[in-house]
């Protein structure tokens, strides 16, 4: 049988192991940088412009997720250089 002090010592390392995973989880931010090419009638896309983001399953053809509630990110003005 275990001693109750190996017990406390892997109880605090699994305490500890969720917070660092908490603390990582709590740094993601909803930004990102699209690295690509945006074109305008065949021309390098610049200045503001309105997007939507929606996410799919596949590549092509697929079907928008969540299902239950498909989702479309609208953002207005986005600066584009």
């Amino acid at each position: 049988m275990p001693s109750i002090s190996r017990l406390l010592s892997r109880f605090g390392l699994a305490i500890s192991l969720l917070l660092a995973i908490a603390a990582t989880a709590a740094a993601q931010t909803n930004t990102f940088t699209y690295q690509g090419k945006l074109q305008d009638n065949g021309s390098p896309a610049s200045g503001a412009y309105d997007m939507q983001f929606k996410i799919f399953d596949t590549l092509s053809g697929g079907a928008q997720q969540p299902l239950a509630c498909p989702d479309t990110v609208s953002i207005s003005a986005v600066q584009v250089t």
